[in-house]
């Protein structure tokens, strides 16, 4: 990250979109490269994984509007969603309530 002493005229900002971010914060600007795509290859349990969250994803638009009713009850206190409730349920790590 670079201090810059003064602000930066909107053409060279343009003109460097995508290879360095321009900022200001509490008055003072400064310039820092994007970060850099690695190249790497992703796993296959990565892979696995975001087949998964694709095919939960698509079958959630077929879950009737009671049954999402009845999970957005279980999950109103708490900092979860209708869908992770599902999610946890079709994948088996939903454990059962202690008690």
């Amino acid at each position: 990250m670079v201090k810059l002493h003064a602000p930066v005229s909107d053409e060279t900002i343009r003109r460097l979109r995508g290879v360095i971010d321009f900022s200001c914060w509490k008055g003072i600007f400064y310039a820092r490269t994007w970060p850099r795509n690695t190249g790497r290859a992703q796993t296959p349990a990565s892979l696995e994984a975001a087949r998964l969250f694709g095919e939960i994803s698509k079958e959630t638009s077929f879950v009737p509007e009671q049954e999402r009713d009845v999970l957005r009850s279980e999950t109103a206190d708490g900092g979860f969603t209708w869908k992770d409730l599902l999610t946890w349920s079709l994948s088996g790590a939903l454990k059962p309530p202690l008690g």
